[in-house]
């Protein structure tokens, strides 16, 4: 007998995802998106991970060591672009296929790219970022809650600005 006529009428597979945030920030952000569009019902199961931060090898590497425990359809990593990333980067990691998301120059310039806040450029400087960020979008000493990111990045907001910024929309791409 096959696995689909083994399940009950209407249950179909989920689609799995992990997502696997730099540091303690990231993974509040991608656990407030996780919040904001999974269901019990709908066509995907997300789990989010801390790699706790370091250069891009190192949270590649807490990504490999978290992929050997589950095997998931996709893995998004979010990570800052202010170290430089590897040449290399592996397409699919065992049977899962690996989304990468730059947050430019760091979480706080994505952020700010998201709110399309004018006079921030992917060049400005990874402190100015955070001090416009925490100035005015996020409660700095909350900004590893989830909840701090819920008053100013809303599912409207976030599903608007996905068009103009790419690495939003390869996170939201994967949560469908």
């Amino acid at each position: 007998m096959s696995n689909a006529m083994s399940r009950p009428f209407g249950c179909f597979k989920k689609k799995t995802v992990l997502l696997v945030g730099e540091g303690p920030c990231e993974w509040a952000f991608l656990k407030h998106l996780v919040g904001l569009f999974q269901t019990r019902s709908g066509a995907f199961a997300a789990h989010v991970e801390n790699a706790h931060g370091g250069s891009p090898e190192i949270v590649l590497h807490s990504t490999k060591k978290l992929l050997r425990q589950r095997e998931y359809d996709a893995c998004v990593i979010l990570m800052d672009t202010d170290r430089p990333w590897p040449s290399s980067l592996p397409k699919s990691i065992g049977k899962t296929r690996m989304v990468y998301a730059k947050a430019a120059p760091c979480l706080e310039g994505l952020l700010l790219q998201i709110v399309g806040l004018g006079g921030y450029s992917m060049h400005t400087p990874t402190e100015a970022c955070k001090r416009l960020a925490y100035d005015t979008y996020v409660v700095e000493k909350h900004r590893t809650e989830p909840s701090a990111y819920a008053r100013s990045f809303t599912q409207e907001l976030l599903l608007k600005r996905r068009g103009t910024c790419p690495a939003l929309d390869a996170i939201l791409r994967e949560l469908q």
